[in-house]
């Protein structure tokens, strides 16, 4: 009965991980493509400036 119940524990614990793994991955990839948007945007500034 012990193990059984450690085998749960574990498995109760391995899935909730797995699922804030998955949601940080999904946060991490909009912080990306907000830098790449925000890149660009400096980029076009420079540009503008430049042309000034």
């Amino acid at each position: 009965p012990q193990i059984g119940q450690a085998t749960s524990l574990y498995h109760d614990n391995i899935l909730p991980g797995d699922n804030q793994t998955r949601i940080l991955q999904e946060a991490l990839h909009k912080l990306n493509a907000a830098l790449e948007r925000r890149d660009a945007q400096i980029g076009d500034l420079k540009k503008e400036i430049n042309e000034l």
